[in-house]
């Protein structure tokens, strides 16, 4: 699958996890003297996290762009059409990466917290199936969402990662670092969406 491609897809699932993002219906008790589990059941807010993963999808897709080949890919030329963005895309990738690899164990963990708070609530016959099942739907199309965006960067950074090869074994051998960095990006953002796991529910 083409980046652009994947990229298109990331968008409708980041906005379909984006408009299920909502408060729970009314009938979900928020009152420790009305709830006798006695914990409120809130919704986990995902917004910061797909705005990471936006950023670290446009930093990827410019990476791709920056370490084109003038020319084409073919060799004919060893000039890269803009090292200095290649530079300043790969800071902030990674700086970006760095944020996500931070919160999302903590967000993942605050999901099947909830999760196990709508199952209780739904046993003691505190909230409404319907209500359950459209809280589980959001959080998995939640968790789909991220799942593509960080494929969608992996795959853009294995892209650039390649274009920079080209152009090292074309003689741009200054931008052998730059290579290995981009490679680097790539690996580290496939293993931090293989943390991400669907639900057994």
């Amino acid at each position: 699958m083409s980046p652009l491609r994947t990229f298109g897809s990331l968008i409708v699932i980041l906005s379909l996890a984006a408009c299920g993002q909502a408060k729970l219906p009314p009938d979900v008790p928020t009152r420790s003297g009305a709830n006798p589990l006695n914990f409120p059941v809130q919704a986990v807010n995902s917004d910061r996290l797909i705005e990471q993963a936006q950023a670290l999808n446009a930093n990827t897709r410019t990476l791709v762009q920056a370490s084109a080949l003038k020319g084409g890919f073919a060799g004919v030329d060893t000039d890269i059409t803009s090292p200095s963005r290649i530079l300043r895309n790969l800071r902030r990738a990674n700086a970006t990466l760095d944020e996500i690899k931070a919160e999302l164990p903590k967000f993942l963990r605050a999901q099947d917290a909830e999760l196990n708070r709508l199952t209780l609530a739904l046993a003691a016959g505190q909230i409404a199936g319907q209500t359950y099942t459209a809280r589980v739907e959001t959080i998995e199309a939640e968790r789909a969402a991220l799942t593509l965006a960080l494929d969608a960067s992996a795959i853009e950074a294995k892209y650039a990662a390649k274009n920079l090869e080209t152009a090292v074994k074309n003689g741009a051998k200054e931008l052998a670092e730059h290579h290995l960095t981009t490679q680097k990006l790539a690996r580290n953002t496939q293993s931090i969406r293989a943390s991400i796991s669907f639900l057994k529910i």
